[in-house]
């Protein structure tokens, strides 16, 4: 089969990365006003906190203090690549909620 045109590859690749980020957004605007609990775990390269919702979208938390906590947020805002949020509630995250417990072993 003959190699298609470059302008006609790029055409319909830039086209499908345009349908692509529409559904994104989509999808990321269906959540606004929702709650979710995140951990707050990852770190930027800029220093901004990220964590995850349920399935998995990044979501932005603005304070650095809430780094390594588990939180209740509220989704304010979508955007095509996170979603924005406001911290109803935080806790601490401890050991025994990294490991799982086995039974019958204990933590000595």
């Amino acid at each position: 089969m003959k190699q298609l045109d470059g302008k006609v590859i790029s055409s319909r690749s830039r086209s499908l990365a345009e349908v692509a980020s529409r559904i994104i957004f989509e999808q990321n605007a269906r959540m606004a006003g929702c709650r979710e609990e995140v951990f707050a775990i990852e770190v930027s390269k800029c220093g901004s906190i990220f964590g995850r919702t349920h399935n998995y979208k990044k979501i932005l938390i603005r304070k650095r203090e809430y780094l390594g906590r588990k939180l209740r947020v509220r989704v304010t805002n979508a955007n095509l690549r996170y979603l924005d949020c406001d911290v109803i509630c935080s806790k601490p995250l401890r050991p025994s909620h990294c490991r799982p417990r086995i039974p019958g072993l204990s933590s000595s």
